[in-house]
């Protein structure tokens, strides 16, 4: 009786998925929050013209894409637990795993491409928070807290809509020389349109540069292969836990 005690007071103690996702998304949508916030706070200070500027970045827009459908999906977890029902369908989650492909690749681009050759600390608390925290708990919210729902081959392509989307915005923007806060026409350095090698050129005589068609093809890809990596590891963790469960 004792050792059946202690199990059930064991059990009882152990998180469940719901509780799990409930938690990480209330996270990534406070997080994301008051990411956005400091940079518009901060936007002055990090040298932009002006606090709405900073839209103008996939890091932002990304943030703001995780952040909304997290918040959206602590509500109707939250009316889910107290009704009994089921709110949150398909569409939703591939929409959730859509905007996670995008923060992912935020992190991914900051880390390794323009973190590293900035001439100026880009490792403040607001940048870390927009560029690893919600990234990372997006990613852990996604695998641990996945449903029944498999993903499908056709939902990875889903995941080009936001790069895509931003990619054509960009350009416009490029094309009139728009500001985009700093004095430059252009987001990122693989957006500039103006530099030496333009759209389709290449340089190797140095150091590489390649025209931005490349880099747009090379970021799409790297968003593709994400897409159908964080597909194939969802599903496979959902038939798992399916399986442990028969």
């Amino acid at each position: 009786m004792k050792i059946q005690a202690a199990r059930g007071e064991h059990s009882s103690l152990r998180i469940t998925k719901a509780e799990l996702s409930l938690a990480l998304n209330f996270l990534i949508f406070s997080f994301a929050t008051v990411g956005i916030t400091l940079a518009f706070l901060l936007s002055d200070a990090e040298g932009y013209s002006h606090p709405y500027k900073r839209l103008l970045y996939f890091t932002q827009q990304s943030n703001i894409w995780i952040g909304l459908i997290s918040g959206a999906f602590f509500v109707l977890l939250l009316i889910e637990r107290r009704r009994g029902i089921r709110l949150i369908g398909r569409g939703l989650r591939v929409a959730k795993y859509v905007f996670t492909v995008s923060i992912t690749v935020t992190c991914l681009i900051f880390c390794s491409l323009l973190a590293p050759f900035a001439d100026y600390n880009v490792w403040s608390f607001q940048s870390i928070i927009t560029h690893v925290i919600v990234p990372a708990l997006s990613v852990v919210e996604l695998f641990f807290c996945q449903s029944r729902d498999e993903l499908r081959p056709s939902h990875c392509f889903l995941a080009l809509v936001p790069p895509s989307f931003y990619f054509v915005l960009t350009t416009i923007l490029c094309i009139f020389k728009v500001d985009f806060g700093k004095g430059d026409a252009f987001p990122y350095f693989f957006m500039d349109f103006y530099s030496e090698v333009g759209m389709f050129g290449a340089d190797f005589s140095g150091l590489p540069k390649l025209g931005t068609f490349y880099w747009i093809i090379f970021l799409l890809s790297l968003m593709l292969g994400l897409a159908f990596g964080y597909r194939y590891v969802y599903n496979r963790i959902g038939r798992r836990r399916e399986e442990a469960e028969e």
